[in-house]
């Protein structure tokens, strides 16, 4: 079940479609499962790609789950650090001791994706943590920056991942819409592909309807909001400067999460 939720109602209703959203606060959680989201993927700090999460933000939206009856399925992102795929076994031992965490804290799947220096998949690794839980694992879009799509894609399914997030090797989901049907021909059923990267309610139905496979969809359905803080010391920057506002954060629109539902639910497969 999902629900669009207005200031007033709460509507639900069986849907065709899977529509996973991205988040990295409490906040944006909350305004996802009012929106209408089928499942969430928690991380933090989206605007890096999303790292893992902390467990007080994971705990404190499972509480909220609790408090309010809502079983919508919460997903860990695993990633130890920003940057490349390529993990040492310091990061890779993290990996480890987070996905243990999370899932006796009781969430319900996890994401993450580790490659070889040469961009092809790291099967071991993989492999050893996809059999390290009985949860569903999802692998990211480090699939999107891999050296060959088909052998990773073979890769991945021998691992034991159920879910691959893709853009289909591309910027956006639209722009790589050639390859997620090709992804999705090559798939053939094996495992569950998601489309995802620059989703919006300009253009999901566009990419459903292309390729007609596709049967869950991923995107923040954030906007930008700028700081409150009246004083800005510009000069002095905390993360990583240049380009980078830190006086700026991404926040899920509820609003945005609640047309996206509407438009994939209206479409007819």
């Amino acid at each position: 079940m999902a629900f669009c939720a207005t200031s007033s109602s709460k509507i639900f209703k069986e849907t065709r479609f899977v529509l996973e959203i991205c988040v990295d606060s409490l906040e944006s959680a909350l305004s996802a499962i009012e929106g209408g989201a089928s499942r969430i993927e928690l991380c933090s700090n989206l605007l890096q790609g999303g790292l893992t999460p902390s467990l007080g933000l994971f705990l404190s939206i499972k509480s909220y789950l609790l408090q309010h009856n809502n079983s919508i399925p919460l997903l860990v992102m695993l990633r130890p650090r920003s940057g490349d795929f390529l993990y040492s076994s310091f990061d890779y031992e993290v990996m480890k001791s987070d996905m243990k965490v999370f899932q006796d804290a009781g969430c319900h799947g996890f994401v993450f994706g580790i490659l070889l220096a040469d961009g092809t998949v790291d099967v071991v690794r993989s492999r050893c943590l996809v059999n390290s839980t009985s949860l569903p694992c999802t692998f990211h879009r480090a699939f999107d920056v891999c050296s060959n799509p088909k052998e990773a894609l073979t890769s991945i399914i021998n691992s034991g991942f159920s879910r691959l997030l893709t853009s289909g090797c591309a910027l956006t989901a639209v722009a790589g819409i050639d390859m997620l049907k090709q992804i999705l021909e090559w798939a053939n059923g094996r495992i569950t592909v998601v489309a995802g990267s620059g989703i919006n309610p300009s253009n999901v139905e566009s990419v459903l309807s292309t390729a007609t496979e596709l049967r869950e969809v991923h995107c923040s359905a954030s906007y930008i909001l700028s700081s409150k803080m009246e004083y800005k010391n510009k000069s002095i920057p905390m993360g990583g400067g240049g380009s980078y506002e830190e006086f700026s954060y991404k926040l899920t629109d509820r609003n945005i999460v609640c047309e996206i539902r509407r438009l994939i639910d209206n479409i007819v497969v």
